[in-house]
């Protein structure tokens, strides 16, 4: 994070689905989702993908962590990291852990549940670290304070359309308004803009947003398999989306396992002409694809 920027994000798994590593996934990565987001001392994480292992590993050089990891939901793709994840085995460490509150089973007895034999050899409890969780109500704010107290950033959450649940959130500077909005896992509505999103992300500087699937994949008219109903969207209804919201920046993620470097590069060039032509996006719009270990700052 550069010394002039308020906000910075970094991506350590862009890949849907499941991991998909290999020599036609190099450039853009075959993690699953996990963005590191910084501001000031904070240290935000979205998603326990498996590409939380790598930035775990980066992480333990320095002692005493404050880790705030925020799960857009619990689907396999998005914590299959975390029993991985090196920081939560170090005393000292501190992981605050939210997600989506559900009515029949807590966010800790989901973690649980995936560390319990036979699945994994190690239980949650075993960990060494101090780990907090904390279950969100929708519409919530958490705040994040300086070493002073003063309200430094609020992390904010707007339900998404997806099997199951998920959240959206907004990550913004409190001083500026600067603002990050990951929204990963999210299938747009056939007739309708998304309401709840266009809330979360009027004005931001970066809109990370579900563009797994072409429109004539999730259609059925490559493929043969509609994606209807399988909660992700294309990186046209994202466009869409960013020119509603008048994002500054939008960066698709949650790549199809079947798409390879060659297939997205091809789709990215398609959008980015697309984009080209717009003339209500706001001045310097950029759109990209997102790569495994690129950086954003804001």
């Amino acid at each position: 994070m550069s010394k002039k920027s308020l906000l910075s994000m970094k991506i350590w798994g862009a890949r849907g689905s499941i991991p998909t590593p290999g020599p036609t996934t190099l450039k853009f990565g075959g993690n699953t989702s996990c963005v590191e987001i910084r501001s000031g001392k904070h240290l935000i994480i979205i998603d326990a993908g498996s590409g939380i292992r790598e930035l775990g590993r980066l992480l333990i050089k320095k002692s005493r962590l404050k880790i705030h990891l925020f799960l857009s939901h619990t689907h396999w793709d998005h914590i299959q990291g975390f029993p991985f994840f090196e920081p939560g085995y170090i005393p000292g460490n501190q992981i605050f852990i939210y997600g989506p509150a559900k009515t029949n089973t807590s966010l800790e007895e989901i973690l649980v549940g995936q560390m319990s034999g036979p699945n994994f050899p190690v239980r949650l409890s075993q960990m060494g670290a101090q780990i907090q969780f904390v279950d969100l109500e929708e519409g919530q704010t958490i705040i994040l304070k300086d070493r002073k107290g003063r309200r430094e950033v609020k992390i904010i959450n707007t339900a998404l359309n997806h099997p199951n649940g998920a959240f959206g959130y907004r990550v913004e500077h409190i001083k500026s308004g600067q603002s990050v909005v990951y929204a990963s896992d999210t299938e747009h509505y056939l007739n309708r803009i998304d309401e709840n999103l266009v809330r979360l992300a009027q004005g931001t500087e970066l809109l990370y947003y579900d563009g797994q699937y072409t429109t004539d994949e999730y259609l059925g008219r490559k493929g043969n398999i509609p994606k209807i109903g399988w909660g992700h969207s294309t990186w046209e209804k994202g466009l869409e989306l960013a020119v509603v919201c008048q994002a500054k920046r939008l960066v698709l993620c949650h790549h199809d396992p079947a798409h390879n470097d060659q297939f997205v590069e091809r789709v990215e060039t398609e959008a980015k002409k697309k984009a080209a032509g717009l003339k209500k996006l706001p001045a310097g719009f950029r759109i990209v694809f997102s790569k495994e270990r690129s950086v954003f700052e804001i």
